[in-house]
């Protein structure tokens, strides 16, 4: 009978997070695949009450704006939250108190998504080093706890999301899994918020850059959006491609792209299926 392979766990995770990552629950995704093997890999988390096939577009506007060939795997939050799912009880900006507490729902959530990271990145054949995740609103704050507690990616984009304070709080769980699964060292950031947010205020996004810096010293990138709601616009999309284009680093793409003659703008068809990690 068909085995489910081991989840790739990089040796960044402590050995109570690998566990951690290993027994969490299995999620559903949407996916989009270019026709030609995929070098890259775009891992897209909504935002509350939306599902995967919401900023499923997304993904494929970033994969299409990108020179390699890259794949987008849209993940589905394991919570229900009528009309669609969520990836913690309450908002980024007001979250239940409980969801942070130790094993509560924003901890499951990131090790749910890390393990489906892991799992979509050995199933494709894409390294860590060119897989990144994005994230909108509730989707944003988990990416930023992925951005602070290390996972399977070589780069973040968090639009009009949140780093949780308690992530600077000693004694506080959040805190503890900075210091189990960063390694000391901070991933790539790029951080959108709009100035006119409604929904989670761009004060949040703005104190996030400030909590990063001072837990990892380096400082992510952050674009205040100039009479941006709690939306995602244009601009967010050409950015978010440049962005990983310059972190997520192809060798080959390299050298192509810089051999005269040789362009690497691909026009690819896409394939979108429906993936349950649970199995």
């Amino acid at each position: 009978p068909p085995t489910t392979p081991e989840p790739f766990l990089p040796s960044v995770f402590a050995p109570e997070v690998a566990q951690a990552v290993a027994s969490a629950p299995r999620l559903v995704a949407a996916e989009s695949t270019p026709k030609e093997t995929p070098t890259h890999l775009v891992v897209i988390l909504h935002g509350r009450g939306d599902s995967e096939l919401g900023l499923l577009p997304v993904g494929q506007a970033i994969a299409h704006s990108m020179k390699a060939p890259t794949a987008v795997v849209s993940l589905r939050g394991r919570i229900p939250e009528p009309p669609g799912y969520c990836w913690f009880h309450g908002a980024s900006g007001a979250p239940d108190p409980q969801s942070l507490a130790e094993n509560g729902s924003y901890s499951q959530s990131l090790a749910a998504v890390k393990a489906a990271i892991s799992e979509a990145s050995q199933r494709m054949g894409v390294p860590a080093s060119r897989t990144a995740v994005v994230g909108f609103s509730q989707g944003a704050t988990t990416a930023w706890g992925i951005a602070a507690t290390g996972g399977p990616v070589g780069a973040v984009v968090a639009m009009s999301g949140r780093l949780f304070d308690h992530f600077g709080m000693d004694g506080h769980p959040l805190r503890e899994l900075v210091a189990q699964g960063s390694g000391g060292s901070a991933l790539p950031v790029l951080a959108f918020h709009g100035d006119v947010d409604g929904v989670t205020p761009a004060r949040f996004g703005q104190a996030s850059i400030e909590l990063f810096e001072k837990l990892f010293g380096q400082r992510p990138r952050f674009n205040l959006l100039r009479g941006v709601d709690h939306e995602i616009v244009p601009e967010e999309i050409t950015m978010s491609a440049q962005f990983l284009e310059e972190h997520l680093k192809d060798p080959l793409s390299a050298l192509l792209a810089g051999h005269a003659g040789c362009g690497l703008d691909w026009d690819y068809p896409v394939r979108t299926a429906y993936v349950d990690f649970r199995r």
